[in-house]
């Protein structure tokens, strides 16, 4: 399930409080809600479906949308509330409506280079977001702007404008996390796919920090390796190693884009023991080194940036 998000006017801050709680509470409020799980697990089920929400993590319900929250094996659950109201609801769109939108956020230059983007018609009025998301290579930023909301709510100083932006920041970076990985996710359309392949891929794209090798994905698949690699020939046209490289590279280039880790921290955040090896890889999948993708990057972004206003 995602929801389309309006962005513009700015989404508005009506109260935010954080509660300790291990009892059931059922509710559906006037107001969008969004929770930010600070300690503890709580499952919620909205529509019939169950979510285990987890610390880190960050749960959306929509206004007037019946909700029932009960904690995960009797734990107590620290949960940051924040109420905020939208000039235009916010409303559930379907698997292949977020294929639609994703597909027009992808520059034509090349999707895997130019940063994650927003499309003029449409993505920059809207961030798509699905009911339980997070970011955890920015967990310290969300966890830092979430406890901002919260302690903005207590400083008579703060102006509604500015929990407004905080809020809109918040769901901005949690917004990129799930475009990127839909869009990384959507042209699998994993559907079509047995069983045993999709769970191979599903692996793959959770573990791309780690190390992955066949045996594991054998063993995750309860495949042998030939038939494994049969799959992944029929299917995708390529091996699960070639399949396996191409993820690390998807991350390394969003990494390449949006963070100052070097060449050689990228290759250990991705599971590679070699970082020599990682650049030779990544060489060969891009036509060009990780260093001079920085570059393209970064050359690309200057190029298109809007001139400054003239008199």
């Amino acid at each position: 399930m995602y929801y389309r998000i309006p962005t513009t006017p700015l989404p508005v801050i009506r109260e935010r409080s954080v509660h300790t709680r291990k009892t059931v509470w059922r509710c559906a409020d006037k107001r969008n809600i969004l929770v930010y799980m600070k300690d503890g697990s709580c499952i919620f089920t909205v529509n019939g479906e169950d979510s285990l929400v987890s610390p880190g993590q960050f749960v959306l319900i929509p206004a007037e949308q019946p909700y029932v929250r009960k904690p995960y094996k009797d734990m107590f659950c620290t949960m940051l509330y924040i109420h905020f109201t939208t000039e235009e609801p916010i409303v559930a769109i379907t698997w292949n409506e977020m294929r639609e939108y994703a597909q027009s956020s992808v520059d034509s230059m090349n999707e895997y280079i130019v940063a994650p983007a927003v499309g003029e018609q449409k993505i920059d009025r809207y961030i798509f977001l699905p009911r339980v998301i997070e970011d955890k290579e920015k967990t310290e930023l969300l966890a830092e702007l979430a406890n901002r909301i919260h302690k903005e709510s207590y400083n008579k100083h703060y102006s509604n404008l500015m929990t407004s932006l905080t809020l809109m920041e918040l769901l901005a970076v949690l917004g990129q996390a799930a475009m990127t990985e839909f869009r990384h996710n959507a042209h699998l359309n994993q559907q079509q796919y047995p069983i045993p392949l999709q769970r191979a891929l599903i692996y793959i794209n959770k573990n791309y920090r780690q190390k992955i090798t066949i045996e594991q994905l054998c063993e995750h698949c309860n495949v042998s390796p030939q038939h494994l690699i049969r799959l992944f020939h029929k299917h995708l046209k390529t091996t699960p190693i070639h399949h396996i490289n191409r993820n690390k590279v998807f991350h390394a280039i969003e990494l390449l884009r949006s963070t100052e880790m070097s060449i050689k921290e990228i290759a250990y955040e991705l599971g590679y023991d070699d970082p020599n090896y990682f650049s030779r890889m990544f060489k060969k999948e891009e036509k060009m080194s990780p260093g001079e993708t920085r570059k393209r990057i970064r050359s690309f972004a200057k190029e298109h940036r809007p001139s400054p206003a003239t008199e």
